[in-house]
């Protein structure tokens, strides 16, 4: 690999496959350099990390309804749909940190959707929406996605959602952090110094202030800008002592030492010069000690684009912005050992590289069919080829913030710094030199980000924790009487409502994996195990089913707004006419009484063959529900060679009663057989062979017997269609069921060929109004899609 170079302005490096190749010259030659930079970032790529947004179907819901999502799981370098994992989990967090819903979703036909069903009785509130992959556990969680939703309930006061200002805000404490470009603050060196104000609770406070030194005299004015962001600029001298001193829009006076230590050192400084050039400069403080050539390094999202040479005598220039992909480029001034010394965030703008064209059918009548036609090309007219999600909503009752975060707000900036970043949405409604202000301070403001460069020379090893789920698993070990790992153990695990039933052998320290099935949730295994010589005397331990830990969520306001009054109300009517059940809170009372007679039988048990009960059990000599499924069958049946159906607490087990030698008669309330199964309740009319349905006292099967346990994991949870209404007869039409749906339509996997435009239909709802199309996607090369409009 050769540096080009050509002086006194810019140099690149030329990178193979995935590296941008910049060339701006004709003198090469060789430099070690520049091979530890690219294999530094080959090596980060080995390990590619994943990003993964959720495109709901509309920004707040009630008590009742569902959330409906499509998630986008993408490569974090390229942003293309290609990663291999097959399962993501959705987790919904109240503000006690509380998982109120965890669910798995399974890739089905390239796409991730699912709904999450909110129960009628969730209080009113703010809550944490969060997803991951498995694979994204190997990193900061500050990375996962995550998003707050807004959840009223119609059977609570809404006035009481704004009540809950906090002492804090009402006292408007506040704190300020200050962040000098390039990471340090330089003795002898004028340098841009942005800060950022925050309330209590997170949330971003106006103020203004000033600079003082030790006389007293005011070095700077300042104020915040945007969303409790701005900048001053000062020129620190050695051995002087600095104040600040701010005040807030309600007279709250706050006076403090400048928090920062001057140091010498370098640090870059970056200038983005309308819209195409880059000018950097390397400043040093006076007493620097500049004697080696340092390197100017940029990557964006781990692609590298830049490596130049910093001497003191040339230490500024500028490069092409067009070199550099959309979204977060990072800089950094290191010495010939690799150790960054200044670093320095800066946005690229995405370019509008996409024309939408969407024609619709009149909406005004109720009840009546809609076509919308939607087409969409890039700069040289060329339709695009994706995948896209599309939400309508009634615009009389769910409000658009139009400055919360949308897919590409997410996958640009959010996704990719730590912190809390207010009104993301705000930076991508349109481009002018106010909105590239705001974004440069938020780089100026959040140095922490995905990439934590040590030494650029230096490549560190990197071994995963978690893995991709390609598929489902579950795995154990066996141990045998003196508590060490058997070795080939057989091992039957079954799971009989979804035809598993698998038969394995552990290895020689007694571990087993069962993998390649495909199980929903709720699913309980049921897993028994003998020795190699078939003694049941072992013990089973299955491993622990983790999740990560909650953390550094979104931040949650003090204080809500309450709901739109004409959103509740639809939404309470529309829950009860689709046969939703009231709630009542009622008052506690404490209810005395006597158990009355228990019935002889009901009426399932009625044709059992032979039933027994507590009372029987008392004066049995049996050792197991094995002989007194053998007794119940009579003299010269042949128990060993039968594969009963066995159902214990109303679940079915595989065919196979092995399972009753494991229940004792201590565990049994009740036992009935039946010699033909298709006179039981669960039996299969069209299997013989008899039926053994057991009722067990609480938790017994929860207790641990030799041999076999009951283990339940977190399976998938299939995708559950939006229900779009159709009015295609006369009848239809006249129907008394009401239809006031807020989400009109909802379409989580819609492709847009290259060839084509994507058509969609659904019938309008009763109440005549104007509506808001949202449509998010990705195409196969990775652009980022966003268009919305009233239609």
């Amino acid at each position: 690999m050769k540096i080009r170079k050509q002086a006194g302005t810019t140099l690149g490096i030329g990178i193979i496959g995935m590296f941008l190749f910049v060339s701006f010259v004709n003198i090469e030659e060789e430099v070690p350099f520049e091979k530890d930079v690219i294999t530094y970032f080959q090596n980060q790529q080995k390990a590619t990390q994943e990003k993964l947004y959720l495109h709901l179907d509309k920004p707040y819901y009630v008590a009742g309804e569902n959330i409906w999502f499509r998630a986008y799981l993408v490569n974090s370098i390229t942003h293309t749909e290609n990663m291999p994992d097959n399962f993501i989990y959705i987790e919904l967090i109240n503000q006690k940190d509380s998982i109120v819903f965890r669910s798995k979703i399974r890739k089905e036909e390239n796409v991730f959707k699912g709904n999450i069903a909110l129960p009628v009785d969730l209080p009113s509130g703010e809550y944490c929406l969060r997803g991951y992959t498995n694979w994204m556990r190997n990193w900061d969680e500050d990375f996962f996605y995550t998003r707050n939703i807004q959840i009223g309930n119609f059977e609570e006061d809404s006035t009481k959602l704004n009540t809950t200002s906090s002492d804090a805000d009402k006292k408007l404490e506040y704190d300020i952090q200050f962040f000098p470009e390039g990471g340090n603050l330089l003795t002898g060196v004028r340098q841009q110094i942005a800060f950022k104000c925050q309330k209590s609770n997170g949330f971003s406070l106006a103020i203004q202030g000033v600079l003082q030194n030790q006389a007293g005299d005011t070095i700077t004015k300042f104020s915040t800008e945007r969303d409790g962001m701005g900048s001053l600029s000062f020129y620190p001298e050695e051995n002087e002592q600095y104040k600040i001193t701010t005040w807030n829009s309600e007279g709250e006076v706050k006076s403090q030492d400048f928090p920062l230590k001057q140091v010498n050192g370098v640090g870059i400084s970056l200038l983005q010069v309308r819209d195409s050039l880059i000018r950097y400069e390397v400043k040093a403080s006076p007493s620097f000690e500049w004697t080696d050539t340092l390197y100017l390094l940029a990557h964006t999202r781990g692609i590298p684009v830049l490596c130049l040479p910093i001497t003191q005598q040339s230490s500024g220039g500028i490069v092409l912005q067009d070199n550099f992909s959309e979204g977060i480029a990072h800089f950094l001034v290191v010495n010939k050992e690799g150790i960054p010394l200044s670093e320095r965030l800066l946005f690229v703008y995405p370019k509008d590289l996409s024309e939408w064209k969407i024609q619709s059918t009149p909406l005004k009548v109720a009840r009546e069919k809609s076509t919308i036609q939607i087409n969409v090309q890039d700069v040289m007219q060329k339709a695009v080829d994706g995948s896209f999600s599309v939400s309508i909503t009634d615009n009389n009752t769910v409000k658009i913030d139009s400055c919360a975060d949308n897919i590409v707000s997410n996958l640009l900036l959010t996704s990719d710094l730590k912190g809390f970043i207010e009104n993301p949405g705000y930076y991508f409604q349109h481009k002018d030199r106010k909105i590239l202000r705001g974004l440069d301070l938020i780089m100026l403001t959040h140095g922490w980000r995905r990439f934590d460069i040590k030494n650029i020379t230096e490549s560190p090893e990197f071994t995963p924790k978690f893995y991709i789920e390609k598929g489902q698993f579950i795995s154990g070990r066996i141990l045998n009487f003196f508590r060490k790992g058997a070795n080939q153990a057989s091992v039957v695990a079954a799971a009989p409502q979804h035809d598993i039933v698998k038969t394995l052998e552990t290895d020689p320290e007694g571990n087993f994996v069962l993998d390649g099935v495909e199980y929903k949730d709720s699913t309980t295994f049921v897993i028994q195990a003998r020795t190699k010589k078939g003694l049941a005397m072992v013990d089973i331990e299955m491993d622990a089913e983790t999740f990560p830990a909650i953390k550094n969520k979104n931040k949650f306001s003090n204080a809500l707004a309450p709901l739109e009054n004409d959103y509740l109300f639809l939404s309470k009517e529309k829950y009860y006419n689709e046969g939703g059940m009231r709630v009542y809170n009622l008052s506690e009372v404490t209810v005395k009484g006597t158990h009355g007679k228990e019935s002889k039988e009901n009426a399932a048990r009625v044709w059992a063959d032979y039933s027994i009960t507590p009372a029987m059990l008392e004066h049995s000599s049996v050792k197991s529900a094995k002989e007194l499924f053998k007794h119940a069958m009579g003299s010269g049946f042949n128990v060993e060679g039968c594969n009963p159906l066995v159902v214990i607490d109303g679940m079915c087990y595989w065919e196979d009663n092995y399972i009753l030698e494991t229940i004792y008669p201590e565990d049994i309330v009740t036992m009935d057989v039946y010699k033909d199964q298709g006179r039981c309740f669960y039996g299969s009319p069209g299997k013989s062979g008899p039926a053994v349905v057991l009722t067990l006292k609480p938790d017994a099967m929860a207790r641990k017997h030799k041999g076999i346990i009951l283990y339940k994991t977190l399976g998938y949870t299939p995708a559950a269609e939006f229900y779009h209404p159709k009015y295609e007869t006369p009848e239809e039409k006249a129907s008394k069921k009401t239809d006031i749906r807020t989400t009109v339509y909802w379409n989580p996997s819609l492709h847009i060929c290259s060839d084509s435009t994507a058509v969609i239909e659904f019938y309008t709802p009763d109440v005549s109004s104007t509506y808001h199309i949202e449509i998010e996607g990705i195409t196969k090369e990775g652009k980022i899609c966003r268009h919305v409009r009233t239609l």
